[in-house]
Order: C-alpha cells, then structure tokens, then sequence
C-alpha cells in the first residue's frame, strides 16, 4: 500500500514539476537533470536485462529524460568547476557501474552519481531556491520516505540508492525552506 502511494506521489511531483517548467516558475540545473537521466535510464536497462522490471524506476528515467530536454530550453546551464567536476565523476561512476557487472559496485556508483549530479541542483538551490518548485520537491520528499519505509530487508543492496536519495531530498528541503539571511543593504 505504502509502496504504491510512493509511487502515486512521485508521479504527481513529476507533473507538478514540468507544469512549473513549462510557466518557467522552475528552472531545473541542466547538467544534474543529463546525468540522473543517463543514470536512471542504465538503472532500468540494467534491471530489465536483469530480468527485473520495475514501473517506478521506469517511470524516474522516463521523467528525467523529459525534465533534462526541457532544461535545455527552459533551464540553467551553469558550467563552472563544481558542475563540470560532478559530470565527470557522474559519468565516471556509470561507466564503472556498467563496465564491472557487479550489482554492488553498480549500485555503489550510482549512489555515488545521485550524490555528484545533485551538486550543481544544490550549489543553483544555495543561490537561488526561488528557480526551483517547492511544492514539488516536497510531495517527491513525502514519496521517498514512503518508499524507503516499505522496504523489508535493509541490506547495501536495498539500501543505498534510497539513503543516498533521502540525503539529497533532505538537502534540498534545507535549502528551499531555511530563512533567507538579508542583505546589508536591505
């Protein structure tokens, strides 16, 4: 049950999150969006060859495909050494993770990706939270705890990748809703 509602609210945070695109009230990070679309797409290969077919993690690649083409038009492309560093080390992780054929290994890097891509999203998110949707990044939140609750047995295996992206949505809740310090000059 509480799976399957995980699964409604991320559904919804994808909608809310490209309707707010699509009125540019978001401007998603261009760089995070490639990489965790090249990472969720080789996750879900990787599960399918497997023998293993999951909706929800069809449905993350297939949403951060279309979020990443969007931000082509309607997003930041911040190319500094931060972002640039990430990619690498993002790229790096899922060559590694494909390259090795080890579930741990992949499954370690791409823990290690999520975390590397997501740097650019909150280095953007510590300037300007306000190019971001709240709301959305809230009901995603809400999903995340919902599908790291229903899991059974802990294990690196089962654990990683759902830690791994409960630390990047806590951060993000961090820096979307802490008070903004003023300015000296305001």
């Amino acid at each position: 049950m509480l799976s399957g509602i995980s699964v409604i609210l991320y559904l919804i945070s994808c909608l809310w999150y490209i309707a707010a695109i699509l009125r540019n009230q978001t401007k998603p990070v261009v760089i995070s969006w490639l990489v965790w679309a090249i990472n969720n797409v080789t996750i879900f290969a990787a599960m399918w060859i497997g023998g293993e077919f999951s909706w929800y993690m069809g449905t993350v690649a297939i949403n951060c495909c279309v979020i990443f083409v969007l931000s082509l038009s309607k997003g930041k492309l911040e190319l500094n050494w931060i972002s640039v560093t990430c990619g690498i080390i993002s790229i790096a992780g899922i060559v590694l993770g494909v390259l090795y054929r080890s579930p741990i290994l992949s499954l370690v890097c791409s823990g290690i990706v999520s975390l590397a891509s997501a740097v650019p999203t909150i280095q953007s998110m510590a300037k300007v939270p306000e190019d971001e949707n709240r709301l959305a990044w809230v009901i995603n939140y809400v999903s995340l705890w919902c599908g790291t609750i229903v899991i059974e047995h802990w294990s690196l295996t089962t654990g990683i990748i759902p830690v791994v992206w409960l630390s990047v949505g806590t951060t993000f809740q961090y820096l979307l809703w802490r008070p903004r310090r003023q300015k000296k000059n305001e």
